[in-house]
């Protein structure tokens, strides 16, 4: 009977050691595929409208303060006056800082959002092509440090794959 488990083991260690392992670098792939391209090109083009958008009030804020200083110094507006302005002014800066903020928020959770489906894409493809391949494990490459020379990079058949869907 002990013969026969040892056997069973050997035999079992025997069929893990020619298993498949491939590993795939997500990041690589999500910046390499079109898609993946397209979705970073899109968000600059919304990143630098919104940049642009809020430099634009600012410059007008920054304009419509120094009208106020002129004036100001031309003794135009009472001190009361002055007062109010100013106050109206630092209430429209914080605006203006805060609908900055709210737009860099939503910017990057749409950002995420999208990143996320073409991340789902991209495992579900590298699960595809592992199981093509017959192979037992896929891994996330940045996820682990391996020193077998039998794992096998999928990254570039991944984007491959992946750019051929719609």
């Amino acid at each position: 009977m002990k013969h026969i488990l040892t056997g069973l083991t050997v035999l079992l260690f025997s069929f893990s050691a020619f298993s498949l392992d491939l590993v795939v670098d997500v990041q690589t792939a999500l910046t390499g595929c079109k898609k993946g391209k397209q979705a970073k090109a899109k968000f600059e083009q919304k990143g630098q409208k919104a940049r642009a958008d809020i430099t634009k009030k600012a410059e007008a804020l920054k304009a419509e303060y120094q009208k106020l200083q002129k004036d100001a110094q031309a003794g135009l507006l009472g001190k009361e006056a002055i007062l109010k302005k100013q106050q109206e002014m630092a209430q429209k800066e914080m605006a203006l800082k805060k609908e900055d903020y709210d737009k860099g928020v939503a910017l990057q959770k749409e950002e995420n959002s999208e990143a996320q489906k073409l991340i789902a894409g991209i495992m579900q493809t590298a699960g595809q092509i592992a199981k093509n391949k017959k192979a037992n494990k896929v891994f996330e490459k940045s996820a682990m440090i391996y020193f077998d020379s039998s794992v096998v990079d999928i990254t570039q058949d991944v984007i491959n794959k992946f750019n051929k869907q719609k």
